[in-house]
């Protein structure tokens, strides 16, 4: 994985804030079992999930956060693509809500993206320092390369190389993520 320096900017995040608009005014959304967030099932090409958190505003409710998921043909993983939390609504706990809802109340299996910002590298790094969920490293270009991951000395220890300054073009390290009481597939069966 690597970090990004700056930001998502606004010509990113727009159109998916549009999009997601768009589909939950067509009916699109429907509520998580036991969660506030609301999952949107992309249209079109590829298979595409939305997990947005809506505030109730004088036009109708607006997303306020959302985490796009993503998941190659054939994969049982869906990769996280985009993560997005509006700065006056950070800090209260809804990026995590969203993962939980994909995680725990869906039965996802989540790989982190390719690219990181500070912000998406503190979540995970909370969520293997509280054990939120069962998170591995995986290397997804070699399938049988994996190793488990702990919290120790404030930061992450794996037998993997998780951070990098350059592209690797024989690995790509992700971390994935699993509920705790999840019984279903092996964690190294991606697809």
């Amino acid at each position: 994985m690597h970090i990004l320096e700056r930001s998502i900017t606004r010509p990113y995040w727009e159109p998916r804030y549009r999009l997601i608009v768009r589909q939950y005014q067509d009916g699109w959304g429907q509520k998580v079992k036991n969660t506030r967030v609301t999952q949107i099932r992309g249209t079109g090409a590829g298979s595409v999930i939305y997990y947005t958190k809506f505030m109730n505003t004088a036009n109708g409710p607006r997303p306020v956060g959302w985490l796009m998921l993503w998941k190659k043909a054939g994969w049982f993983c869906w990769e996280v693509s985009q993560l997005w939390v509006f700065p006056a609504y950070r800090g209260q706990g809804i990026a995590g809500e969203l993962y939980k809802a994909a995680i725990n109340a869906d039965g996802l299996m989540l790989s982190s993206g390719k690219l990181h910002t500070k912000h998406s590298r503190c979540l995970w790094e909370n969520f293997i320092r509280k054990k939120t969920f069962n998170i591995w490293a995986h290397d997804i270009k070699q399938l049988d390369v994996t190793s488990d991951v702990l919290w120790e000395d404030g930061s992450i220890l794996t037998a993997l190389t998780l951070y990098t300054e350059k592209v690797d073009r024989k690995s790509d390290v992700r971390l994935m993520a699993l509920a705790k009481d999840w019984h279903g597939k092996s964690r190294s069966k991606l697809y």
